[in-house]
């Protein structure tokens, strides 16, 4: 993602009103379209049906919601977790600088029967960190609150990006290294401008198009447009194509600002009437 300034104390406490505001509606349309939240507490593994749903290993439907949590230590991601895991909130993207410290996030995710984790690890700057992250990934396999592996930020066709992997080329790679060594949870990648060329080939089992109207300038229909892009450029794979709402203020000039609660309804809405099979908000942050 973009490099923010953390949420403001006002915003946080906007948000856990946003969170109650936005949770009963959503879960009666969620229940329609998807089956509603997948909660069971042994599931382990999850499939993208052709349809670009998702579905668990007993064959319920799972529609990811959720946030990003904007915290990186250890206990700024627990406390974020127990606001996002006490809502209700079914999948919290966690990026955190440490990659030991997955193991001591599922065992607190336990705490929360409905939550799942994606797991964004830190690379190194060249993948340098990947023979121990292949290490972790044969021990988390089997924790039921893995939901799947963030591969990509900021994923686009240009070079480099944000961080690594730096191209479409490390990306690749990485799905198929991931999928082949866990072929029970789903690769994940958050797509930054625009989709260009990321469809040409599969590089992910689950695509996130991150879309930030809220910016002093752009119209929210801009969700429903970008949204409908990504879902029918990813067609033609085996791919859940997700979107990336926001949450947060750019905070770049005096007109940017966070979303109202009306906003993010609204976008939330837009996202599933394009068709989109799962959201994630960024960011969320309370802990330190």
């Amino acid at each position: 993602m973009h490099t923010l300034t953390p949420m403001t104390s006002t915003c946080v406490r906007r948000l856990h009103l946003h969170l109650h505001l936005v949770m009963q509606p959503l879960i009666i349309i969620f229940i329609i379209l998807c089956g509603g939240f997948a909660e069971g507490a042994s599931t382990v593994g999850y499939d993208v049906r052709p349809d670009g749903s998702v579905i668990d290993r007993q064959g319920e439907g799972f529609f990811g919601y959720g946030f990003y949590s904007d915290n990186h230590t250890l206990a700024g991601l627990k406390a974020d977790m127990a606001v996002i895991g006490s809502a209700g909130f079914n999948i919290m993207v966690v990026l955190p600088d440490d990659n030991e410290h997955i193991i001591p996030l599922l065992d607190a995710a336990d705490a929360y029967p409905g939550l799942r984790l994606i797991w964004g690890s830190n690379k190194g700057a060249g993948g340098q960190n990947l023979p121990r992250i292949y290490e972790l990934m044969s021990i988390m396999r089997q924790r039921r609150a893995l939901f799947g592996h963030q591969i990509g930020d900021d994923v686009h066709s240009g070079s480099p990006m944000n961080g690594w992997p730096a191209s479409l080329t490390d990306v690749a790679m990485l799905h198929r290294e991931f999928t082949t060594r866990d072929p029970d949870h789903p690769t994940f990648i958050a797509l930054g401008s625009g989709p260009d060329t990321v469809f040409d080939q599969q590089r992910c089992s689950i695509a996130g198009q991150e879309i930030y109207p809220v910016n002093g300038g752009s119209m929210l229909r801009l969700v429903y447009e970008s949204s409908r892009s990504c879902i029918s450029q990813a067609a033609p794979f085996p791919l859940s194509p997700w979107t990336i709402i926001q949450t947060f203020n750019w905070a770049t000039n005096p007109q940017q600002r966070e979303p109202t609660a009306p906003e993010y309804r609204n976008m939330l809405y837009q996202s599933l009437a394009a068709g989109a099979k799962g959201i994630t908000g960024y960011s969320f942050s309370i802990g330190g």
